[in-house]
């Protein structure tokens, strides 16, 4: 299920995505085998002290059940590969509270920004201030690589690093933790007195609520920039070891201008991102303290994505980013069509610059701009990027080629093809050029007879 459902919106990474589901899933299982031992923990205390007490009950038989730890989880990744997302997607789906923390604005008690115990206090309000709920909750500390400590002493205090790390021990661990909410009496009504309120003391309009995060499961992410050289270089010292030098992307890239991760060729001649054979000593020379390592005992990588699962992101999810913009330009009664062409270039600009899945969307925006304030109110209809827009596209926005032209003169120059209502005929002609199967789609939904066909009757009306 939680499989599945990862499927819909994310593309690729197979692996972190059945760690993922798996850990989840047996996060729930835990919690609710925990909720049955605290249900009937008092009767079966009581029926064992009963058999005890018999002459023939040999006590060796009492076996304790073993008490079920959670398996918190580090994911690593280049920046657009999918980690904000994956966790973006178990929130909506599951049922338990869930938050996302931003590890770069933690600091240190005392010190200017949030404090380290600050995302328990998130987590407790998605529950509602229900603290059981809050319990059995999930904590995503996202950009944790951030966190690493300087190789060298910089001779001020570090108050967003190694400290930060220290502080996160505990909790991640398991302890009680002190949520104070002010003017709890008028969030409770809010609630409609529903709250849950066992763990917690009030102290005039100030509740405080006690959280303990022995069983919140948390989630590390982080791009971790530079982790793959710690390992690669690693493995330059077994010669049965190797370096892929091929273009795993397929578009000749040179990567010392882009984000691709390094491969290391095993010695079966698998080739593997180096990323996928981090080991926690790379994690402790990168700048994490093996503490907070122990604490995340499953280490999972991203792959770097290709151009094919940029173009797979843009067009095959659920939500993905072309059906975003196709829905919000049908709203204005405009029909958006991107080539595949196109979008196969557009996925190349953003591997280019290193952004990744998140760099699709900046792309297209500086794309479209012109398309959003010339459609409101005009008469076209019909707007085709193909590839040509993107050829003026990637020549004078200066991602590839720096110009001294303004960005207006920027703008101006990458231009889409409009087109009224009554010019259809020659816009499926137009998409048809490059992208057949589109413009076959496009004539579906204004169920009109097929260009193709009417092409092949012409020619034999012209023939005869």
């Amino acid at each position: 299920m939680l499989k599945q459902h990862l499927d819909d919106y994310i593309v690729g990474q197979e692996t972190t995505k059945k760690i993922i589901s798996v850990a989840v899933y047996k996060h729930q299982y835990i919690q609710q085998l925990t909720a049955i031992d605290k249900k009937y923990k008092m009767r079966l205390h009581q029926f064992n002290s009963s058999l005890a007490s018999l002459e023939s009950y040999d006590t060796e038989l009492m076996i304790e059940e073993p008490d079920l730890e959670k398996s918190n989880i580090l994911l690593i990744g280049p920046s657009g590969s999918g980690k904000t997302l994956i966790a973006k997607t178990l929130a909506k789906l599951l049922k338990l509270p869930i938050t996302i923390t931003d590890c770069t604005s933690l600091t240190q008690a005392g010190y200017v920004g949030e404090d380290i115990e600050s995302c328990i206090e998130k987590l407790l309000i998605n529950a509602n201030y229900d603290v059981d709920l809050c319990e059995r909750g999930i904590v995503v500390l996202d950009e944790i690589d951030k966190l690493s400590k300087p190789s060298l002493y910089s001779g001020t205090k570090d108050i967003a690093g190694e400290g930060v790390q220290q502080g996160l021990l505990k909790l991640i661990e398991g302890s009680k933790v002190s949520v104070k909410v002010k003017d709890y009496a008028n969030i409770k009504g809010v609630l409609n007195d529903s709250t849950n309120t066992d763990n917690s003391k009030k102290n005039g309009n100030e509740q405080n609520f006690i959280v303990d995060t022995s069983n919140i499961l948390f989630i590390s992410m982080g791009a971790f920039i530079g982790l793959d050289k710690i390992v690669a270089q690693r493995f330059r010292s077994s010669s049965a070891i190797g370096f892929d030098d091929d273009d795993h992307n397929n578009n000749k890239i040179d990567s010392k201008k882009t984000s691709i991760v390094e491969h290391v060729v095993l010695s079966n001649g698998k080739s593997l991102s180096a990323l996928e054979l981090t080991s926690p000593v790379d994690l402790q020379q990168f700048g994490l303290i093996p503490e907070l390592i122990g604490r995340l005992p499953i280490i999972t990588a991203l792959n770097p994505l290709s151009v094919e699962n940029l173009v797979e992101i843009s067009t095959e999810p659920k939500n993905s980013i072309i059906k975003q913009y196709e829905y919000f330009f049908q709203k204005m009664g405009v029909r958006l069509a991107i080539t595949n062409k196109a979008i196969e270039k557009i996925a190349k600009i953003s591997l280019l610059n290193g952004s990744g899945a998140r760099g699709l969307r900046s792309i297209l925006e500086k794309i479209l701009l012109s398309v959003n304030y010339d459609c409101p109110g005009s008469g076209i209809s019909f707007v085709l990027i193909d590839k040509q827009v993107l050829y003026n596209f990637e020549k004078n926005d200066g991602l590839i080629i720096n110009t001294d032209h303004t960005e207006t003169q920027i703008q101006n120059s990458i231009s889409a093809k409009y087109y009224s209502r009554g010019d259809i005929f020659t816009f499926l002609n137009d998409v048809g050029q490059e992208d057949e199967q589109l413009m076959k789609k496009i004539e579906q939904e204004y169920k009109i007879p097929s260009l193709t066909q009417h092409k092949k009757v012409e020619k034999i009306n012209a023939s005869g």
